[in-house]
């Protein structure tokens, strides 16, 4: 499955907003994982995580993200 299926999919669940369009959720994705792999080549000295898991946790962030702890808060 490619990241353009997965974000189709996402807006067929309702997960994404249609008026963003699938290309514009699926370039968020590539830029995401891009960043990924470029700061894992030109930042080594850093103890990077596991990148599957670290680009697991950066696309269910894009797709849902959770709500600022500041916007839980209640007034």
């Amino acid at each position: 499955m490619t990241c353009t299926d997965e974000v189709f999919g996402k807006r067929n669940d309702g997960l994404i907003d249609p008026e963003g369009g699938t290309q514009r959720a699926s370039l968020l994705l590539w830029t995401a994982l891009h960043g990924i792999v470029s700061l894992r080549i030109n930042k080594d000295a850093i103890d990077w995580p596991d990148p599957h898991r670290l680009a697991e946790e950066m696309i269910d962030a894009i797709i849902r993200p959770r709500p600022c702890p500041a916007d839980r808060r209640e007034h």
